[in-house]
């Protein structure tokens, strides 16, 4: 006897009926197609002597038509299904209802939010895991954590806990750290939510002696039930800054298929602090979750550590400059470099207000004698390039040499703009390796994307200053070669006020080793270009000085290493000496690629030199110098000496 099949697929309001060849093997189980389920729904016995083309004419066929109209009826007038009798066993609740009450009135209503980033100096990059329902999955994400010896939180279900033991077994027994996963129903109330994740907890501190306080939800929107479920329990909500799992991603074959939608090009390093998440059963190919982690470490992460001028991060050992991976428990537990986002205004230092340096009703000339005394000039920024409102006859008040003045062979590398954490770590290194100090002036846009990074300039001893809030200059040209500004007074005021206050809030309860405070009342302007206008917003703002620089290596478009040494050297010495006060514009960016390097190698070689060589020089913040009674303003020697210079035109 042969057997006869026939089976329909069921789809979105469509029914096919699809005969089997006489002979084939019939499918043990129903099966499941992506969202077509395929269900065998007869079976006839069919004699062997009995040829095909009879024996199919055994098979029941359907009318197109009248299937069509009986599918159409059946939408207009669906069945009731009835209830099978059976009861759906809850969950048993862990927490009495009265206890809940009484944490949810204690609670007052507040929700946890969703922790995308863990507040700390420390480098480290936080990562999490979950995902249980492939053990292949779960053993190569343990094994490329072991062989890079990197460490992460992997959160579980309740469910995972009773049918996937063997691999959260391995997870604990790998040293690494657990936390609790909830799948919330959309209508679950807090309560419910409460009890869901007391019993995860208490089921892994029973079995793994582990009294996790971190919950993450599965997937989805999180609800304010869930939040504020968390909030009343006293857990940590624990969301990403880069989660690693989108739809469109199932089938990727590739990490390469992966990546570029996660990151974007413009993303060239993971942030410090930033979470890092991905799902371990999401893809088809089992250990394309393990791939992706080494991809993001070998693209995002590793590229943040210093390997340059023979300095190599896994040779040295001195060489401090490379991102650890960790769990989420690991950055908490390391409290020494852990700190409140936003700071506290209360716990802002009290040398950091500011206060307005003219009157309300400041005449020109005042404003001018008053800027006088606080600008540190380009010689490039003229009355007639880059400057506005400012005429010929201020510009002889305004010292445009650029230098800080001083007797001492000291130079200023003042690095701006604002930077991912690969090209900014660089340059901390290249100052911590050499013990040196300066000043960084930070636009602040997309600074509170990345507020650890700010913070652990200022905790390596660097004075922090303004470059504005959206880098707009004061002057530009348009078209025509017209100087104009882009900003009026106010939007200009609104802008530097707006910088300070961010800066404010990441590092304005911080002091240097010295005392002094992080945070200082220090601006550059974008472009080095002044305004009459900006400069009296910056007074009225309670900025004390206005700093742009006497040389540049151009460091943002110089083409090759070699290049950005001799600028830097050009602007560092004078006739075989130091030029003492020189300030240097340097950028923090990406496209400053060399700048880490050359200062690298021309501090080494300053170190080399003997105290008594009149080119070695010293490094120092603008703190050091622009202290209280500080004046840039002419001297009349200066004056003077002005007048008598012979003019060669």
């Amino acid at each position: 006897m042969e057997v006869k099949w026939l089976r329909y697929v069921k789809a979105v309001a469509m029914l096919t009926v699809l005969p089997l060849s006489v002979g084939a093997a019939a499918p043990s189980e129903p099966a499941t197609v992506l969202n077509k389920t395929v269900y065998i729904i007869h079976r006839q016995q069919v004699p062997a002597g009995i040829a095909s083309s009879k024996s199919t004419s055994c098979t029941r066929r359907l009318d197109p038509e009248k299937e069509e109209s009986r599918l159409q009826q059946i939408q207009k007038t669906p069945k009731i299904l009835k209830p099978s009798g059976k009861t759906v066993k809850l969950p048993m609740p862990v927490l009495a209802e009265d206890v809940l009450k009484n944490l949810q009135e204690k609670n007052q209503g507040r929700l946890a939010e969703a922790e995308d980033t863990i507040y700390t100096t420390a480098p480290v990059i936080p990562a999490t895991f979950f995902g249980f329902n492939n053990q292949e999955a779960v053993e190569a994400v343990l094994q490329v954590l072991s062989r890079t010896q990197s460490r992460g939180t992997f959160f579980v279900t309740e469910k995972d806990l009773k049918r996937h033991t063997m691999a959260v077994d391995e997870v604990v027994r790998a040293g690494q750290d657990i936390g609790i996963c909830i799948i919330p129903g959309n209508d679950e109330d807090i309560f419910s939510i409460c009890n869901d994740i007391e019993r995860t907890h208490r089921e892994i501190q029973n079995r793994y002696g582990i009294d996790t306080r971190l919950v993450r939800q599965y997937s989805g929107v999180i609800r304010p039930e869930t939040k504020e479920a968390v909030s009343m329990l006293g857990y940590r909500l624990i969301g990403a800054k880069v989660n690693a799992v989108q739809s469109k991603h199932k089938a990727a074959l590739t990490v390469d298929d992966i990546m570029p939608d996660i990151f974007g090009k413009s993303v060239t390093a993971m942030s410090r602090g930033g979470i890092l998440n991905i799902r371990m059963d999401y893809y088809l190919r089992p250990t394309l979750a393990a791939e992706l982690f080494m991809e993001i470490k070998i693209q995002k992460i590793d590229p943040i550590s210093y390997n340059c001028y023979g300095d190599v991060q896994e040779l040295n050992p001195s060489n401090d400059s490379a991102y650890r991976i960790c769990s989420v428990e690991d950055a908490l537990r390391d409290e020494g470099h852990l700190w409140q986002y936003p700071v506290p205004q209360s716990a802002y230092l009290p040398e950091i207000h500011r206060y307005p340096l003219l009157s309300a009703t400041a005449t020109h000339d005042e404003v001018i004698n008053t800027l006088a005394a606080r600008y540190i000039g380009n010689p490039d920024v003229t009355s007639y390039e880059r400057t506005l409102g400012l005429t010929g006859r201020d510009f002889k008040k305004l010292n445009i040499a650029g230098c800080i003045k001083t007797k001492d062979p000291v130079v200023f590398f003042l690095p701006d703009d604002w930077g991912m954490d690969d090209s900014v770590n660089h340059l901390l290194y290249v100052f911590r390796k050499h013990h040196v100090h300066t000043t960084f002036f930070m636009l602040s846009h997309n600074i509170t994307n990345n507020p650890n990074l700010l913070r652990a300039i200022a905790a390596d001893g660097h004075d922090i200053a303004c470059h504005t809030d959206s880098h707009i200059p004061m002057v530009s040209r348009d078209s025509n070669g017209r100087q104009y500004s882009k900003m009026s007074y106010e939007e200009f005021y609104r802008d530097i006020d707006t910088a300070y206050k961010k800066l404010e809030s990441i590092v304005g309860d911080m002091r240097r080793p010295d005392g002094r405070p992080s945070l200082t009342k220090y601006f550059r302007p974008p472009t080095l270009a002044i305004s009459y206008a900006g400069a009296k917003a910056l007074l009225m703002n309670g900025y004390t000085y206005i700093i742009n620089g006497s040389a540049s290596p151009d460091d943002f478009s110089v083409k090759d290493l070699k290049t950005e040494i001799k600028r830097l050297r050009d602007g560092i010495y004078y006739h075989g000496r130091v030029r003492n006060g020189a300030v240097f514009v340097i950028h923090m960016t990406a496209s400053a690629k060399y700048t880490a390097t050359a200062l690298d190698i021309l501090l080494t070689e300053n170190e080399k030199k003997k105290d008594d060589d009149p080119t070695k020089f010293r490094v120092a913040p603008l703190s050091e110098y622009l202290t209280e009674g500080y004046s840039q303003a002419k001297t009349p020697k200066e004056i003077r000496d002005e007048h008598t210079r012979p003019r060669w035109w």
